[in-house]
């Protein structure tokens, strides 16, 4: 498992609009990608909070016809319409994932339903918070 801070958000350089505005951020998760062989992936999932779900989504749609690992499970933590500033959720793999919200930001999520083929879960929490501050939020419990 690797943990990255996106480009522009914690102790990451770069501007973070380049992340979720035009296609850098899909590059940021090929990088993180290409260091996993070493560690023994067999399997790619990956984790997005907040503006983090739109690179995800990015790599996911672009991965396979580049010839790079494919997705095989997604976890959006409080995605939003910013998610599909470039791809469209209707183009992403039909994988594994896991939707987690707060009551207050769930309308997004809701959306997605509809896409849902079969293999989604959707995990709202009344007490919930926004991007990985969503792991504090697990704790309290959701449905």
């Amino acid at each position: 498992m690797i943990t990255v801070d996106r480009r522009g958000a914690g102790d990451s350089e770069g501007v973070a609009e380049d992340a979720f505005r035009g296609d850098k951020g899909r590059y940021d998760v090929q990088a993180c990608v290409k260091a996993l062989p070493d560690r023994g992936l067999s399997s790619l999932a990956v984790i997005g909070a907040s503006n983090g779900t739109t690179s995800m989504i990015d790599y996911a749609v672009w991965a396979p016809g580049e010839g790079l690992p494919p997705v095989d499970a997604l976890g959006f933590m409080t995605g939003g319409t910013y998610t599909e500033n470039q791809t469209a959720m209707a183009d992403v793999p039909e994988v594994p994932a896991v939707f987690t919200d707060s009551t207050e930001e769930r309308a997004w999520s809701v959306q997605q339903q509809t896409l849902d083929p079969g293999t989604w879960r959707f995990l709202e929490y009344p007490d919930g918070a926004h991007g990985t501050r969503m792991f504090d939020a697990a704790g309290r419990g959701g449905r």
